[in-house]
């Protein structure tokens, strides 16, 4: 059952605001993943430089931990019908070999990326298969499947230069020769 703060798979307060989502990031499947996705307000600029930031926290009753979370900024959804790892390279990433055990924190996951221009989808989740994902079983000899709630997705400009683009100036007046108004005299 979905709900905040407590749902199917534990109880944690959002970080901010009221609500949260959810995705499996590992689970007994082979290479099993879901994965968090939206479209953003605005297109991203090309050359530009980007900060993304979004905190996730392991759910309380997930089997298992793992290190491998991050996020793939697209032009287009990346969006497929099935449930295994999607072949894209998430341009930020939480560090590799780094587990996230922490199931009553929430843990920020950040970095910078210079855009390529027209990005306007941000998908989360764990983009590598089982042969490149640390993973703790906690100890559960009965399968793992690790859980994460996110929460705080932002997308933002943070180069030294705007991201704001500013239109050209209008182009100058064309004089108007041989004008001619007609007077009533």
């Amino acid at each position: 059952q979905a709900g905040v703060p407590c749902n199917w798979m534990g109880c944690q307060n959002a970080r901010t605001g009221v609500a949260y989502a959810g995705f499996a990031t590992y689970y007994s499947t082979p290479n099993g993943r879901e994965y968090i996705a939206t479209r953003l307000f605005d297109s991203l600029k090309p050359g530009k430089q980007y900060c993304v930031e979004f905190y996730v926290s392991r759910a309380g009753k997930s089997i298992g931990a793992i290190d491998r979370v991050g996020a793939y900024l697209s032009k287009d959804s990346i969006f497929q019908n099935h449930i295994y790892v999607l072949p894209f390279q998430p341009q930020i990433e939480h560090p590799q070999g780094n587990i996230i055990y922490d199931s009553t924190n929430w843990v920020l996951i950040s970095g910078q990326y210079t855009v390529q221009g027209g990005e306007k989808f941000i998908t989360i989740g764990n983009f590598y298969p089982d042969s490149l994902t640390s993973v703790d079983s906690l100890g559960s000899s009965s399968g793992i499947g690790v859980y994460f709630y996110v929460d705080d997705v932002k997308v933002w400009c943070c180069g030294a230069d705007s991201c704001i683009i500013t239109p050209p100036p209008p182009p100058p007046p064309t004089p108007i020769e041989n004008f001619f108004i007609p007077t009533a005299f």
